[in-house]
């Protein structure tokens, strides 16, 4: 009984600041989805490249394609 009076406070505490980390991540994710609809209207390659990882480690797919490397996609 002890346990879940614990379990239910540790919730009860601990579930406003899930909900806001939650919602700050969303905000920053939009953010940066608005961001490449912006640049992918005005045909702004490097401005909606810049949202991505700009490493050897990236992988991108489309169209079942895969490009390996921020530099391959890059210059497709």
């Amino acid at each position: 009984m002890k346990r879940s009076i614990y379990v239910a406070l540790l919730l009860s505490l601990s579930l406003p600041a899930i909900a806001q980390a939650q919602s700050s991540a969303e905000r920053e994710i939009l953010t940066l989805v608005h961001e490449q609809r912006l640049a992918a209207n005005a045909h702004d390659t490097d401005r909606f490249l810049a949202t991505y990882l700009h490493a050897s480690t990236l992988v991108f797919v489309i169209d079942g394609r895969v490009i390996r490397g921020f530099d391959s996609l890059r210059e497709q």
